[in-house]
This record gives C-alpha cells, sequence and structure tokens, in this order.
C-alpha cells in the first residue's frame, strides 16, 4: 500500500517505532510525540497518515482499523529497508507501535500477526472496528446515532466483504499477542 508519512531517522541499527493517529485526524497529530521520542531514544519513528486520513491520502476508504493493520505490515517493510549512504541497516529490526483509538485497534490487530512488532501502546483502545465506527458516525450524526451506527456497521461489513473490516474484540485479538510488551492507555486526552 501507498501512504504518505513523516519519518524521523534514529541510531544507526537501532529500533523503530510506528505512531498511528486516531480516526479523524492525521499524521500531525502524532507530530510532538514522534519529536519528542526521537529525541529522547533516538529510535527511527514513522508517523504514516492511516487509510481515507490526511491531505494526501491514497484511497478515501476507511475501514476503522481492519485494512489499517495491513497497511502496517508495508510500513515495517519500508523501515527495514532503509540504508544509510554506507548501505548500513538503520532499523534493526525491533519494532513498536504507538496507537490511539483507530490505531490502537490497527497497531494491536497487526500485532497479532506480526512477530516483528515487539511492543505495543494502545492510547484509548476501542472494543473492536465497530466501536470505532459507532464513535465516528455518533460524532457526525448525533440524532439517533445507534440506529445509524447499526447501519453503517452493517454497511462495513458488506462493503469490506473480502474480510478485512475487523469484526474481532480486542480482546479477542489480544489473545493471539503472545511474548510482547504491551502498555494500556486510557484516561481523558
Amino acid at each position: 500500500t501507498k501512504s504518505a508519512g513523516w519519518l524521523l531517522r534514529g541510531d544507526v541499527n537501532a529500533p523503530a517505532v510506528i505512531l498511528l493517529h486516531r480516526y479523524g485526524t492525521n499524521r500531525s497529530y502524532m507530530l510532538d510525540l514522534g519529536v519528542k521520542l526521537n529525541e529522547a531514544t533516538n529510535f527511527t519513528i514513522l508517523m504514516p497518515d492511516q487509510r481515507g486520513h490526511g491531505t494526501s491520502a491514497t484511497t478515501a476508504i476507511c475501514s476503522f482499523g481492519g485494512c489499517e493493520a495491513g497497511d502496517i505490515d508495508s510500513a515495517i517493510a519500508f523501515l527495514k529497508s532503509l540504508k544509510t549512504p554506507e548501505s548500513a541497516t538503520i532499523v534493526n529490526g525491533d519494532i513498536g507501535i504507538y496507537g490511539v483509538e483507530m490505531g490502537a485497534t490497527a497497531g494491536l490487530r497487526a500485532a497479532s500477526n506480526n512477530p516483528n512488532i515487539k511492543a505495543l501502546v494502545l492510547d484509548s483502545l476501542p472494543q473492536s472496528s465497530d466501536a470505532v465506527a459507532a464513535a465516528a458516525v455518533a460524532r457526525r450524526f448525533p440524532f439517533a446515532s445507534s440506529i445509524t451506527a447499526k447501519l453503517a456497521q452493517l454497511g462495513a461489513y458488506g462493503y469490506f466483504f473480502d474480510g478485512c473490516y475487523s469484526k474481532d474484540s480486542a480482546c479477542d485479538t489480544a489473545k493471539r499477542v503472545a511474548g510482547r510488551k504491551v502498555l494500556l492507555l486510557a484516561g481523558v486526552d
């Protein structure tokens, strides 16, 4: 997949962290955290726009954390391909993910399928992609939001018939994440 993003290079052979924003924002939502993390750790930091977000979105279709998990695999491949002018590997293979809301859903789902992800920080993790969709609908259409959200969820199941819309709850997905460091954050923004 193609995505626009910002990259802050770290030390050679150091870990990398992918910062994933919440629904309705873009990579600039994570910029302050990314700069501070890069300066404090000298890790390589990647801040991509997720599907349907940002001014240069290559696709206007957001799957509320489902298909975005596959995009993280592409981001990891990109990070592993980074080299210095002397052909030294920049990222040592250890990848961490910091995701907020929809980004947390995508990060958890990606980690359940990708052993390259060694650490996860999941901030404001929704129960499922359905919960992300319901919150987005409630913000956009506050009247009769529970009915509208159910219609949106049914539409998402049909639209993403290929299976990338995640129907699994975060608890079910977390069962497949073993041997990794996971930090859950919650509270007021």
